[in-house]
C-alpha cells in the first residue's frame, strides 16, 4: 500500500520496473538529482512499509500514515542535503524519529501502549516459528513495550528490527555510538530481566 499520494504515480514497463529493483539506493537518488524523478517511487516502494512500522510503534496506524507520508515528503524536498557517506535508509530513518518527535511535540500528548496497538504493531513484525518454549518474539516486544523507556526502545528496534549498525542509530537518534552502546546494553539487560522473573 502506498501512502505517498502526493507524489505524481508514474507508470513502469515490466523492464523498467526490474531496472529499478536492481539499482542501488545510491543509483536511484543519484538519478532523482539529475532529473529522473520516476525513481523516487522506486525508493518510495523499497521503504514505505519499513518507515510506517517504525512509526507504527509510537503512533495510530492512521498517524503513522500521516507521518510516513510526510517523511517521503521530506525526503523529497531536501534530496539535495542527502549525504551519500550514509545509508540513504539511515537518512530516511532519521527524518522519520524527527518526524515523530515532531508530531508529539505539536499534538503535546503521552506516548501510551496499549494491548490493542501491541496488536497491530505485532502484526507487522515477520513471527519467526518459535524464539524458545515460553519466550516469543511478541513477548519480547510486548515486554520491552513495557519497560523500556523511549531512547531503548527506538535504539533496539533500529537495531534488531531495521538491523542498523550503533553508528547508524547514533547518527538517526543524534547520539554518540558510546551512547548508542549504552542504551542497547541497559535496555538488553533490562528486557532480560523483566523476561525472566
Amino acid at each position: 500500500m502506498t501512502y505517498l499520494t502526493l507524489l505524481p504515480l508514474f507508470h513502469f514497463t515490466h523492464s523498467e520496473k526490474s531496472e529499478h529493483v536492481s539499482r542501488t539506493d545510491r543509483e536511484l537518488v543519484e538519478a532523482v538529482l539529475r532529473g529522473e524523478t520516476e525513481n523516487f517511487e522506486s525508493l518510495v516502494l523499497r521503504y514505505e512499509n519499513r518507515v510506517f512500522r517504525f512509526l507504527l510503534r509510537k503512533h495510530s496506524s492512521a498517524d503513522a500514515q500521516d507521518i510516513t507520508q510526510d517523511v517521503f515528503l521530506q525526503a523529497w524536498t531536501g534530496l539535495k542535503r542527502y549525504d551519500s557517506r550514509w545509508e540513504f535508509s539511515t537518512w530516511l530513518f532519521t527524518i522519520a524519529y524527527r518526524a515523530s518527535a515532531g508530531f508529539f511535540r505539536k499534538k503535546k500528548r503521552d506516548v501510551t501502549y496499549g494491548a490493542s496497538r501491541d496488536e497491530e504493531i505485532l502484526g507487522q513484525i515477520p513471527q519467526p516459528e518459535a524464539v524458545g518454549q515460553e519466550i516469543s518474539v511478541e513477548n519480547i516486544w510486548n515486554t520491552a513495550r513495557e519497560v523500556l523507556p523511549e531512547p531503548q526502545m527506538t535504539a533496539m528496534w533500529l537495531f534488531y528490527v531495521e538491523e542498523k549498525s550503533v553508528r547508524e542509530i547514533a547518527h538517526i537518534m543524534g547520539r554518540t555510538e558510546v551512547g548508542i552502546k549504552s542504551l542497547l546494553f541497559r535496555g538488553r539487560k533490562k528486557l532480560q530481566s523483566s523476561l525472566t522473573l
